[in-house]
């Protein structure tokens, strides 16, 4: 039985939940966090936390610990939260509780339970990124994402899975294990943000803080049915990030960090907080409101859209979804049109990504003698020549240009997030370094399976997933939303209308 039913809580009680949210924006009405049980509170959205808390309708510590529960609770099933602090996080929401009794509200966060991806750097907690040599680090600093939110005044509850320093697009390690999705264990919640997904799913956190350097904050929300953003590139500093000893930073493209979240709003929220200079030289000033002059009704919004690639599979439930996406925008007025950059071909592209990132990721850790016996071997000839790595840059531009013309035309471009929902878990125990090595590529139902997310690192275009439907096993399927480039604000707010069209997150079953 195929599942399209829009935003649903999975029972009545939640039904009745969403009722009262709506009444209350209509009227203008709060709604009182005594009126709802601890599972409502843990699953509403971090801006509705933070005015609850701000109007002292919610303590800080009462969600707290009710987070804290949560992961008592869920996590041992779901294993999405690799390292905790109980007292930390029960000091700091009790600080946060005291300076609000004095009027003195920290920021859009002010006591906010939070998790962290587990490769940013957190003064005095454990910061691994999955990846055994590191599996005694403890940072001295945070990273400058990490203090914007304490500022902000969020309360850190601890660390998220992810697969050996991100380079995979599940989430396991030998140091903390396998995280599960929770729609379905047996499934992977993708990767590398796969513990941030995960834990936001099933309301053990507000929101997760990830990154992205091929799709690693597009295919966690996709799997796991939330919401996430993979800002422009350069928008955010990357600086504080966990690294092997002696090591240099190389990657000059291609990542990106961005918020996980239950909500589009949310997104918008974090995107103020963590944007913009003053912690890396290579991030300029960034605008983080919607500019009036862009500002769009629904039917003036013009949205290109491609469900598919020459070559490329999407499955029967994907490809329904997404045209029942298009429709219901058709339906409510906004302008839609199937459309490509000029000259696109989807292998052709994500070769460039994969050439960058081998020049950029792979190739510096390796001698000239390694690189050029697994070039002999017929595993992979890395850039390291000058000519080839500046012929890459062009041909990246090149590809940035052609989308950036299809965006003059059109506000966004949708297309799918990967060629089907979430897939059972892949395991092996070979590794080169950090990085897995798999014996055979992934196949579903005979097709070679795809993501589409690489593109849009290789760019650096902002994009945004959304929910969009579900599968006939009742899996989440998501879309990505693509925007120009440093117009992130912009992007958020026409993903907001589209959203609200779409109408299809839901909170996992089983997680109440």
């Amino acid at each position: 039985m195929r599942i399209d039913s829009t935003y649903n809580s999975g029972s009545t009680r939640g039904c009745s939940l969403i009722v009262l949210l709506l009444f209350s924006v209509f009227l203008n009405v709060d709604v009182s966090a005594r009126t709802l049980t601890d599972s409502e509170l843990a699953f509403l959205p971090a801006n509705q936390l933070a005015k609850m808390i701000k109007n002292g309708d919610l303590t800080s510590e009462r969600i707290t610990r009710i987070y804290l529960q949560r992961i008592k609770k869920f996590n041992p099933k779901l294993n999405a939260i690799a390292t905790l602090d109980k007292a930390g996080a029960l000091a700091r929401a009790k600080q946060a509780d005291a300076a609000l009794a004095k009027g003195i509200i920290w920021g859009a966060l002010h006591g906010v339970p939070i998790t962290i991806k587990d490769n940013y750097n957190v003064k005095g907690m454990r910061s691994t990124a999955g990846y055994l040599p590191l599996k005694d680090n403890i940072p001295d600093t945070d990273a400058p994402i990490v203090e914007r939110l304490r500022n902000a005044g969020a309360v850190i509850l601890g660390k998220t899975n992810m697969p050996p320093m991100g380079l995979d697009a599940q989430t396991y390690n030998p140091i903390f294990g396998v995280t599960n999705n929770p729609w379905d264990l047996s499934r992977t919640p993708g990767g590398s943000s796969g513990g941030c997904a995960s834990a936001v799913a099933a309301g053990l956190t507000a929101l997760s803080i990830g990154n992205d350097i091929g799709g690693s904050i597009r295919i966690p929300t996709h799997f796991s049915g939330v919401y996430g953003i993979k800002t422009t590139e350069h928008s955010i500093p990357g600086t504080g990030m966990v690294k092997e000893e002696g090591s240099e930073r190389t990657i000059r493209h291609l990542i990106t960090h961005g918020p996980i979240t239950r909500s589009v709003e949310d997104l918008s929220m974090v995107l103020g907080i963590i944007a913009g200079d003053g912690a890396d030289y290579e991030v300029p000033r960034v605008v983080t409101v919607p500019s009036d002059r862009n500002a769009k009704n629904i039917d003036d919004i013009k949205v290109a859209w491609m469900d598919t690639a020459e070559g490329v599979f999407i499955d029967a439930d994907t490809q329904h979804s997404f045209s029942e996406f298009v429709y219901r925008l058709n339906s409510q007025g906004v302008s839609t049109q199937k459309a490509q950059p000029q000259g696109f071909y989807f292998d052709a592209v994500q070769q460039v990504f994969f050439d960058l990132l081998e020049a950029q990721v792979i190739a510096p850790t390796l001698s000239w003698f390694e690189r050029t016996l697994l070039c002999h071997l017929g595993e992979g000839c890395l850039v390291t020549e000058f000519t080839d790595y500046f012929n890459i840059l062009s041909s990246r531009d090149a590809i940035a240009l052609e989308i950036d013309k299809l965006l003059e035309t059109y506000d966004v471009w949708v297309l799918p997030v990967a060629s089907t929902s979430a897939h059972k878990h892949r395991i092996t125990n070979n590794y080169d370094g950090p990085l897995p090595i798999y014996d055979e590529p992934l196949f579903i139902d005979g097709q070679p399976y795809t993501v589409y997310t690489e593109i849009f690192n290789l760019t650096g275009h902002p994009v945004v997933t959304i929910p969009i439907g579900y599968n006939s096993d009742g899996l989440p399927i998501g879309i990505q939303i693509v925007g120009k480039r440093w117009y992130d604000a912009d992007l958020l707010a026409i993903a907001k209308q589209l959203n609200d069209i779409a109408g299809n997150y839901r909170q996992p079953p089983g997680f109440k």
